[in-house]
């Protein structure tokens, strides 16, 4: 006759044996639940639940492209685990862009979500925004710079205008009677305006 001690050992190798078994059986642990969200991909209409070895397929997230030669798939193992996913898309490549007498300065590239900042080389002065930002078109899927760009303007250039047209040139006439008065007014995109101040002493003004 056994005594309980064997018998308390066996049934304890017995339990060891259920629960190996258990576990090395496919799909033992339950489903799989839900895939892993990714920043730049999602799995549209993902459920909680997946029994092991079904698949989802991972869709590219607004302003993101499908990167050549992936893949976006994952399966449910026999481990009850989702396989190995990594980022199956990238941003979407704004215009190149081109500062005449500048430089940009991205703080990544140019794809969706980067950054462009504008500088102006040595004796120009920057006209328009400093910096721009690759965001989604509101019409489409594109992706565009949400400003315009700048450009670059010669210093000497806009210091002499700014001279000439700050100043009034007066012309007298001989006899005396007659006055002409031009007024050059400056604007900062470099239009000019011409002004007459009135045809004799004293007159109204007259915008030519």
């Amino acid at each position: 006759m056994s005594s309980p001690r064997g018998v308390s050992a066996l049934l304890l190798l017995l339990l060891l044996l259920l629960l190996l078994t258990l576990f090395l059986t496919p799909g033992a642990l339950g489903d799989c639940g839900p895939p892993e969200r990714l920043d730049t991909a999602e799995v549209k209409g993902a459920a909680n639940s997946y029994s092991v070895g079904s698949s989802v397929r991972y869709s590219c997230r607004p302003g993101y492209q499908l990167i050549a030669g992936m893949t976006p798939t994952a399966r449910c193992l026999d481990s009850s685990t989702w396989s190995a996913v990594s980022e199956f898309c990238e941003g979407k490549r704004c215009p190149s862009l081109d500062l005449m007498n500048g430089r940009i300065d991205y703080l990544t590239d140019n794809r969706f979500g980067a950054t462009a900042n504008f500088r102006c080389n040595e004796g120009y002065r920057l006209i328009g925004a400093f910096s721009a930002k690759c965001v989604l078109s509101s019409s489409d899927s594109a992706v565009v710079w949400d400003k315009e760009l700048p450009f670059c303007e010669s210093k000497m250039v806009f210091k002499a205008l700014k001279r000439q047209v700050m100043s009034s040139d007066v012309a007298v006439y001989s006899s005396g009677v007659k006055q002409l008065s031009v007024c050059l007014i400056f604007t900062p995109v470099l239009r000019v305006n011409k002004r007459s101040m009135g045809t004799s002493l004293g007159g109204g003004g007259l915008l030519l």
